[in-house]
């Protein structure tokens, strides 16, 4: 169960205030890290018997994303979220988290796919970032600023395929873009989302980049980091802009660079065994890229692809390690 959840739920049954807000002291999320905790100590059954109103007073302290994991507790609160949180407030959470989210097929249940959206993501952290609110007395840069409006006029061009971006706070410090799976690649057809901190001395410092859906690729960490030479600070040159940024990690979903890896183990099944990765890595799509294109339970369970052989999967441990 959600930490911050059971906290509020062990308050009110004990008749103690709820805390105000979620933990942000970062020497408290690190002793929660290192330091072992102890067992709750809640009677069996503790969860079926609370009283809606109970719950509700509870749920009413949570942002959207909380709720959500209050949801997934189990099948007697999600019902209870259901009937007190119309399907309209679910879109427009899901419209205000990932503005670039179009769907083609018609969505029925938006807090399934919220929940969704938010369990496809490779950080959860990078999701609260997005929302942040930048203060209005930050300086602004000049140059900053009209190299950013060159990069939004050349984003918003027909012509330029596979990658979107767009601001999400009127500092456009806080980015979110989308890039389409290659063609002829294992992630063709997928559409991945990923975070941008453009930060106020670009361009002349470069922007932070994150994959936020999974993917299955040796220059993408298991955090959503991606290992590539350009957006590095020591590297990076001023006359790159964000459409090049993009550009660039899209072409790494064609051609791998695995002398250097993020992550070896991907990285070594791709030089033994390219196959297998390839067939790992069209699960993982499917499975975490499509959500725009298929229906959920399609994307959840995946396609019919043909098992890897038992013989290919000994060759490397990675596939088993990572096969969703």
């Amino acid at each position: 169960m959600n930490t911050f959840i059971w906290q509020l739920l062990l308050r009110l049954l004990s008749g103690r205030s709820p805390p105000l807000g979620r933990l942000e002291n970062l020497n408290e999320r690190l002793q929660m890290l290192v330091n072992p905790r102890l067992l709750d100590a809640a009677p069996p059954g503790l969860v079926d018997r609370v009283p809606p109103e109970v719950l509700l007073v509870i749920f009413a302290f949570l942002d959207d994303i909380s709720l959500v994991s209050a949801g997934n507790v189990c099948r007697r609160w999600r019902q209870i979220i259901a009937a007190n949180y119309q399907q309209h407030k679910w879109k427009r959470s899901t419209q205000k988290r990932w503005p670039l989210f179009a769907p083609m097929v018609r969505i029925n249940d938006w807090f399934s796919m919220f929940s969704t959206l938010i369990n496809t993501s490779f950080c959860l952290t990078c999701i609260y970032q997005m929302s942040e609110t930048i203060p209005q007395e930050v300086e602004r840069n000049a140059i900053r600023s009209k190299r950013l409006l060159h990069d939004l006029t050349v984003l918003g061009k027909d012509s330029l395929e596979g990658v979107m971006a767009v601001p999400l706070d009127s500092s456009l410090y806080h980015w979110q873009a989308t890039i389409r799976g290659p063609v002829g690649s294992p992630y063709e057809g997928g559409l991945f989302y990923l975070y941008m901190k453009v930060p106020f001395t670009y361009p002349f410092n470069p922007p932070e980049v994150r994959f936020l859906t999974k993917i299955f690729h040796p220059n993408v960490s298991r955090h959503g980091d991606i290992g590539i030479d350009s957006i590095q600070k020591s590297i990076w040159v001023s006359s790159l802009t964000l459409t090049k940024v993009l550009l660039s990690i899209q072409s790494l979903l064609t051609d791998p660079y695995c002398d250097v890896c993020m992550e070896q183990d991907i990285g070594d099944l791709y030089k033994q065994n390219k196959k297998s990765f390839e067939n790992v890595a069209r699960r993982w799509t499917w499975k975490f890229a499509m959500l725009d294109a298929l229906p959920l339970q399609t994307c959840s369970t995946g396609i019919p692809i043909k098992p890897i052989p038992a013989a290919e999967v000994k060759q490397s441990q990675a596939a088993a390690i990572w096969d969703p």
